[in-house]
């Protein structure tokens, strides 16, 4: 599949240029390189990620976490009834967490669509999820 994005930005040639200098700054520091290889999780880690996120990025790492290894991102955002333009929103505490230096949990495969996730993290975030309190973080 291919993908086009188009980007339109408005003004003199110096702002044109600073903004999108920050926007290619931006985006890059946003999305951590993709490994390759499957993060190592150990219960701490899964504790610390799932109590560190909010409920909705919970939801979203529980049903990519009971269908591992490999999930539609279609499948996840029909399940949880949400949209493409809202899941990066969802999710983005998650990516935050990463960026902290928690092992990321998954992998993006764009070209196909899919989140992929090693069964051994799985069951760790599984596990880490029957852990937390089922009203943590919930406002009182």
């Amino acid at each position: 599949m291919e993908l086009k994005v188009t980007i339109e930005i408005s003004g003199s040639a110096e702002e044109v240029d600073e903004r999108l200098r920050r926007f290619v700054e931006d985006a890059s520091a946003a999305i951590p390189p993709i490994s390759g290889e499957a993060p190592a999780y150990s219960a701490d880690d899964a504790d610390r990620l799932v109590r560190r996120i909010t409920p909705e990025a919970r939801r979203v790492l529980a049903y990519i976490a009971r269908h591992a290894p490999n999930v539609e991102f279609d499948d996840v955002q029909k399940d949880l009834g949400i949209d493409s333009r809202r899941m990066g929103g969802v999710t983005a505490p998650i990516g935050f967490a990463v960026r902290a230096g928690l092992p990321r949990p998954y992998e993006q495969d764009y070209s196909a669509r899919l989140y992929v996730m090693e069964s051994e993290v799985a069951s760790a975030l599984l596990a880490a999820l029957e852990r937390l309190p089922k009203d943590y973080g919930q406002a009182a």
